[in-house]
């Protein structure tokens, strides 16, 4: 009615040509970057439309691109897909970054607006990360949880997507707090004890006090510094983009 052209895949969004574009990938949140099939679009593969269609604005454009799974991820203490994901958020950073080195008109922001979980890899003396057994979980918490609430074996499903091995303290753990807390219990319980396997820890399930990075490339850069309280960064970037500079 109002002239979009809708599209619900990979193939639907490569083709799509209007300028008025919705795109719907999932029923809910877009899987995460370990569950994905090939027909869902990436991060990446929608940041690239949306600028293609975007720049054909002669006045410019305003992007707002979210990696939205990493907080997810972090909630879960998932390590593996908080990495995959970052990992897929930093592709489109590069890309974007590579997009305004061409130009003198684009500022590129990276932020956040909170930090979740608390990740820190300091749990042990030495090099206590274990890389190499966290490229070996193939599939996301989520994807672990949903397969055990259909029945499989908890030290089989840790097992088979994780590569990891519990043991029969640590399922009575998982069990535990999956009594305890039927909602999140399992998820929370499956992260905390992966994690400590591949040598990281999470400071909790919830959003913390963390300061965010705020990272500026571009026309009007200097700006952005030091520590900025989001109020006031936003306030910045509107007056860039209304005024062309930080004057009021």
């Amino acid at each position: 009615k109002y002239g979009y052209e809708v599209v619900f895949d990979r193939k639907g969004l490569e083709e799509v040509s209007g300028d008025y574009v919705l795109g719907l990938f999932a029923d809910s949140h877009i899987p995460y970057v370990l569950d994905r099939d090939a027909n869902t679009p990436s991060l990446l593969d929608m940041t690239k439309k949306a600028i293609e269609i975007l720049e054909r604005n002669p006045n410019g454009f305003f992007l707002m691109v979210e990696g939205g799974r990493i907080d997810h991820a972090c909630h879960t203490n998932d390590v593996a897909s908080t990495v995959a994901e970052t990992k897929e958020f930093d592709d489109v950073v590069g890309y974007v970054l590579e997009y305004a080195r061409e130009k003198d008109d684009t500022l590129v922001i990276v932020t956040a607006d909170h930090e979740t979980g608390g990740l820190a890899v300091g749990i042990d003396y030495g090099s206590p990360v274990n890389v190499e057994k966290m490229k070996g979980i193939k599939k996301s918490i989520s994807f672990m949880v949903a397969e055990i609430k259909k029945g499989g074996d908890i030290k089989d499903v840790i097992k088979t997507y994780a590569g990891i091995e519990l043991t029969d303290d640590e399922v009575r753990m998982i069990r535990e707090n999956a009594r305890k807390n039927p909602k999140y219990g399992l998820s929370n319980a499956l992260g905390e004890a992966i994690s400590e396997k591949v040598g990281v820890k999470f400071a909790s399930h919830k959003h913390t006090g963390e300061p965010v990075p705020l990272m500026v490339y571009g026309l009007g850069a200097e700006n952005f510094g030091g520590f900025m309280h989001h109020t006031d960064t936003s306030k910045m970037m509107a007056k860039l983009m209304l005024f062309g500079s930080s004057e009021p």
